[in-house]
């Protein structure tokens, strides 16, 4: 333990976005300091916000630009802000009864207060859940959620920051609840798992998982989000209350009375136990490197403090460049990826890949090693990442290990936009099907809007104009190319999109079946005259995306492709439980120009078209890294190939006469 600050009891803590300043509050009747401000480099008190009322709290929490600060009166039941700005004026909201703790959102948008923590046997049925919209300068109630059992404490939110996850104390039960809260949209509880015991105290969470500790069984549950289940446990020796995940993602800290332990979530193994710590915890605080806890305790009925915590010597330093530099919220986007370069003592062999994190919480979808220039690149769920940010300058981080359990981290800063759509219309034609399939067992369904048509080369046409006028494009030779623009080019920069000079292919009847049919002359790109309405060709995973990412669509996986190709598990191909020439276009169909008209063959299923030959249509899912598998056979490709099941793969910059997409929202 390095040392020590406060005289008093401490309730929440939380630190300034840079760090230098950490905040407490106190559990006090007192209105003198109810928040003490601390400078974390000189560990002395710097200023108290004061109250003009007896309180007692427990949460503390700052906004994202370090200006307000946020606290309940527990007697009064208020949420109140004060504006560090503004001499420390405050501003309050109604928060029920008996408020306690309040927790930020991951974006730092909303703010949530559970309310009815009164200790007492029996329900008064005042206990609820609190959500304020904290966005910009905005303090303002968005609701609240009746909670049927008192809220203990949590600070653990969904990948996309829509729930918020609560343990419960059951009041007249032997048994406890983990809840599932919507916290967007329609305030209410989604899901709920019960324990036996009735002892839940604290949940904490990374992207895949949540662990929950249990006083009465002195375990430490592990959930998986996905199928809201117990998976595993780690069993302790004492009775655990605060439960927090280290930023490196691995090392769960728990804390019981006068104690903290450190295990590995992976081995379940005990890693470290500090059992100096004076009496109760209330809190731990980690920095963004997890080199430092701030440990907030109380010690009798008057006594506690902050015990300071050296976790671990500091990382090793990385140097972590993200893209895109410029990430625009509207994006549809797969993927974040960041490129991680070390000192040359470290060799990226060396690192494993399984414990690359972004933000500690966000597990990387893939990596890969690129040994010669010694750098790793990881891609991170481009709908992950933005869940947790907002519009401004923001710091990322980026974490892991090496294989001798080292660990690593590196910063860096992107721009962060909310920029509409700069096209003033969407393609035109494109007609939309709702669809709700469970999908095909073991793999996810489809529940959306897919284009029941294929991707025309007259619509590709307006995406490349309206690309080209904005900088996301450039024409090099006969290669359209992805561009750093002002609205998605950064996604795919240098990539190509598109070959202006495709010769097609001449065989099954067809001259030159597939060719090109669009052109770029004089700044502008054109259709060829008659081929407007068929499929696009030609164009690359990468062209394929970037279509998506600049309207807001995105490609199908290749399960929810199938999910409705299949229509309810009933067909064989794409156009239903038999294939011949008449009814899909693929291999002898004999059409002179290989493609044809996107719908000519009529609607089949769910009311799409041309799901059986035509043209393969690219996914949004990896084959075989770094292969993209497509779906749905081709013009030129026998009728196995349109059967629901038959999957193809290539590079996402491969461009071809058979090569084409469909898209979904």
């Amino acid at each position: 333990m390095s040392g020590t600050l406060a005289n008093g009891k401490v309730g929440g803590l939380a630190l300034s976005p840079d760090e230098q300043k950490l905040y407490a509050a106190y559990w006090t009747d007192s209105s003198s300091e109810p928040i003490g401000v601390y400078s974390t480099s000189s560990y002395s008190l710097i200023e108290p916000v004061t109250m003009s009322y007896g309180t007692c709290h427990g949460g503390v929490a700052v906004s994202n630009d370090g200006r307000y600060i946020y606290t309940p009166s527990y007697y009064q039941g208020v949420l109140s802000r004060f504006d560090t700005y503004n001499s420390n004026s405050r501003t309050d909201l109604p928060a029920g009864e008996w408020p306690s703790w309040i927790y930020k959102s991951p974006d730092g948008t909303k703010l949530i207060a559970f309310s009815g923590k009164d200790g007492r046997p029996y329900d008064m049925g005042n206990d609820r859940i609190y959500v304020y919209d904290i966005s910009n300068e905005t303090f303002s109630t968005i609701g609240s959620i009746q909670m049927p059992d008192e809220p203990r404490v949590s600070g653990a939110f969904s990948n996309d920051g829509k729930y918020i996850y609560v343990p419960t104390y059951q009041r007249q039960s032997a048994t406890a609840r983990l809840y599932e809260v919507s916290i967007v949209g329609p305030l209410e509880i989604n899901r709920y798992l019960e324990f036996s015991g009735n002892g839940l105290q604290d949940v904490a969470g990374n992207y895949d998982s949540l662990f929950v500790s249990d006083s009465v069984n002195q375990k430490i549950w592990m959930i998986d989000k996905a199928t809201w289940s117990i998976t595993d446990s780690i069993d302790l020796s004492f009775q655990p209350n605060r439960v927090v995940l280290h930023p490196d993602g691995q090392n769960l800290f728990v804390a019981g009375d006068g104690i903290i332990s450190v295990f590995d979530i992976t081995t379940k193994s005990l890693k470290s136990s500090l059992t100096n710590i004076p009496s109760v915890i209330n809190n731990i605080v980690l920095t963004q490197d997890g080199s430092l806890a701030y440990v907030s305790y109380v010690s009798g009925d008057i006594g506690g403090g902050i015990a300071i915590i050296s976790v671990s010597e500091p990382a090793i330093a990385a140097t972590v460049d993200i893209d895109p530099d410029t990430l625009n919220l509207q994006s549809k986007g797969k993927w974040i990826t960041c490129y991680i370069s070390f000192p040359v003592d470290v060799n990226v062999e060396d690192v494993n890949s399984n414990t690359v994190l972004l933000n500690g919480t966000i597990k990387a979808d893939w990596t890969w090693v690129d040994e010669e220039v010694q750098v790793i690149m990881a891609k991170f769920s481009r709908s992950a990442v933005q869940a947790m940010l907002q519009p401004g300058l923001v710091e990322l981080s980026v974490s892991g290990k090496l294989n001798n359990g080292t660990g690593f981290q590196g910063k860096d800063t992107i721009t962060v936009i909310n920029q509409g759509n700069p096209c003033t219309k969407c393609p035109a034609g494109m007609v939309w099907v709702y669809i709700n399939d469970p999908g095909v067992s073991g793999h996810e369904g489809f529940t959306g809007e897919m284009s029941k048509y294929e991707t025309t080369n007259s619509q590709y046409c307006q995406f490349l104009n309206a690309a080209l006028a904005f900088g996301d494009i450039t024409v090099s030779g006969n290669n359209v190319l992805g561009a750093s623009g002002s609205n998605s080019g950064e996604d795919f920069v240098g990539q190509v999109y598109y070959n202006l000079a495709g010769p097609g292919y001449t065989d099954y009847g067809a001259t030159n079946g597939g060719a090109t049919r669009i052109h770029y002359s004089g700044g502008v790109f054109s259709v060829d005259s008659g081929f407007e309405n068929h499929p696009v060709t030609y164009v690359s995973w990468y062209g394929a995306t970037a279509f998506c990412n600049y309207y807001g669509y995105r490609l199908p996986t290749e399960w929810e492709w199938q999910a409705v190709d299949d229509f309810n598990g009933s067909y064989t191909y794409g156009c239903g439980t038999s294939i011949n020439n008449s009814i899909a276009n693929y291999v002898d169909s004999i059409h002179p120009d290989g493609t044809t008209i996107v719908g000519a063959f009529g609607t089949y299923g769910y009311g799409l078209c041309d799901m059986a030959g035509n043209v393969w249509e690219w996914t949004s899912s990896l084959w075989d890294s770094p292969q993209y598998a497509l779906r749905g056979g081709c013009w030129s490709y026998p009728d196995y190939g349109c059967s629901v099941s038959f999957r193809y793969n290539c590079v996402p910059g491969y461009e071809s006469f058979g090569f084409g997409f469909r898209v979904c929202r």
